[in-house]
């Protein structure tokens, strides 16, 4: 094949989150002489994500919503993804998602096309303890099954979550670590100085980070209570949320009801994670439901120790830091666990996550993948 060979990522926001770090970081690092991106999502964001594909010459189809109804949305949602592969001509399709529907949506038309499909799980999803969700979701197990030709899951849970259990004792699926450019996430003393200036921190203040959506299963609401009791131990504490979402609001009224507002900073979305990762003491993220938190590994690559919660894939402890607490204990347990963690991780640690998650090594994994898809031999 003389031409280059033509990839749709399909993900949820052209914002800021894991998955999209992680297809962002891909789309950097994939050989452009080879293969070219573009991208459908589904919301309105306007980044500079966005910006730097357009300025490319790559194409983002965004998805504009007109229902509060999950289900029509993601009926509207395949009808979009169908239009556009009816009228361009792609080779692959890698549908990104963190549940069924967020895979599906995309994975079904291109399947209707006869386009390759590889189904990427990037979450383990919320799963509820009754017999019609364990009916469900093994109705939609065996469906992303059927449908992918290539099955990716960035964990052993994420894995678990989306695919039958004969689908994942096959060749067709495979766990892909999230690659990251390691070299834009090392400390850096100059970052910090801004950062802290920024936020109006002290030079012997503690600072608490979190980055993820404002959305129910990250549980940013008992991050709130787990800060209020930490500023009972160590006032000299403040705590930063790098994101944003549909619970904002919720968000500012309980940390006025808890009197923690001028201890509590919300950034919105950024661009700048990385730097920011310098100005800040210690990532928590006390999820209900993760796959493997593609900032955690960018969290450790600046030498951050991290508290998460234990449902989430203990292969996220690459540096072997990581602590793992349960959102079933009282917010005080996590709040002492907090203000007794304070140093940094060593080089050698730093060095063993940046030699399994750098984006060059999983990028050529990939590569390979899309190749063998489409009967290129190397």
């Amino acid at each position: 094949m003389n031409r280059r060979i033509k990839v749709l990522q399909s993900m949820d926001t052209i914002g800021v989150g894991g998955t999209e770090a992680f297809v962002m970081n891909l789309y950097h690092a994939i050989d452009k002489t080879q293969f070219d991106f573009d991208f459908v999502v589904y919301d309105d964001y306007k980044t500079e994500y966005l910006d730097e594909i357009l300025q490319n010459g790559d194409m983002v189809y965004q998805f504009h919503q007109k229902h509060k109804s999950k289900l029509w949305n993601y009926l509207d949602q395949k009808k979009f993804v169908s239009n556009i592969l009816r009228n361009k001509q792609y080779d692959i399709v890698h549908c990104n998602g963190n549940s069924f529907l967020g895979i599906l949506r995309a994975a079904l038309p291109a399947q209707k096309f006869g386009i390759h499909v590889i189904t990427h799980s990037h979450n383990m999803g919320e799963q509820k303890n009754n017999l019609i969700d364990r009916l469900v979701r093994d109705y939609f197990r065996k469906k992303v099954s059927s449908v992918a030709d290539l099955g990716y899951a960035c964990s052993d849970l994420a894995g678990i979550a989306k695919y039958t259990r004969k689908f994942r004792n096959s060749k067709l699926y495979k766990i892909i670590n999230n690659g990251i450019d390691s070299k834009k996430y090392i400390f850096n003393n100059e970052s910090r100085n801004r950062v802290r200036a920024e936020l109006g921190a002290a030079e012997d203040e503690f600072v608490i980070g979190h980055v993820g959506r404002f959305e129910y299963p990250k549980n940013q609401s008992y991050l709130f209570d787990i800060f209020y009791e930490v500023l009972q131990i160590n006032p000299n504490t403040r705590l930063v949320l790098i994101g944003d979402g549909a619970q904002r609001k919720e968000f500012e009224e309980k940390i006025h009801k808890l009197g923690i507002s001028n201890k509590v900073m919300l950034l919105g979305v950024r661009m700048d994670v990385n730097k920011l990762y310098s100005g800040i003491d210690l990532l928590v993220l006390p999820s209900l439901n993760e796959g493997f938190p593609f900032v955690l590994v960018e969290a450790q690559i600046n030498g951050l120790k991290c508290i998460v919660t234990d449902n989430i894939s203990k292969k996220v402890n690459i540096s072997r830091s990581v602590s793992f607490l349960s959102t079933d204990l009282d917010p005080r347990r996590w709040a002492e666990k907090i203000v007794n963690t304070h140093t940094r991780l060593s080089e050698g640690q730093i060095q063993e996550v940046i030699n399994q998650y750098d984006i060059s090594r999983v990028t050529n994994e990939i590569e390979i993948d899309y190749l063998a898809l489409i009967n290129i031999k190397e």
